[in-house]
């Protein structure tokens, strides 16, 4: 991550950000949902522990999740393999990972029946796109 690019980005927006997780909350999370999360993603989380309201702006429509909300959407998903990241558009989709599949997807739907498709190559990618 490009110095603390990424954390200026959402720092400026309209809507609040939570204090930084710490380095044992995120191996927790990373041990629950069984998945290790990229430097970068790391790092960010270190800065912020994800946004504290979904009041979304007409411009962003982005809600990166608390450490807390990976972890309770990704055991609500029943050993699926999507990790979620990101609520976008008002919790009709999703942004995140898939197990053992190299990209960011979005998934579109309901968490139940939605289907996935690969939008970028990686989450920097993705917030390049969201937040520019």
């Amino acid at each position: 991550m490009n110095n603390l690019k990424w954390f200026n980005k959402f720092k400026n927006l309209e809507f609040g950000i939570n204090l930084p997780s710490s380095i044992k909350e995120i191996k927790e999370v990373e041990r629950i949902i069984n998945f290790g999360f990229s430097e970068e993603l790391i790092q960010l989380y270190l800065l912020m522990n994800g946004q504290n309201t979904r009041e979304y702006t007409n411009q962003h429509l982005c809600y990166l999740l608390p450490m807390n909300e990976i972890k309770e959407i990704y055991i609500s998903l029943d050993k699926n393999d999507f990790i979620p990241i990101v609520d976008y558009a008002f919790g009709c989709d999703y942004v995140g990972f898939i197990r053992n599949r190299e990209g960011i997807f979005f998934y579109e739907g309901s968490l139940l029946y939605g289907e996935y498709y690969k939008a970028y190559d990686t989450i920097e990618d993705f917030f390049e796109w969201a937040y520019k």
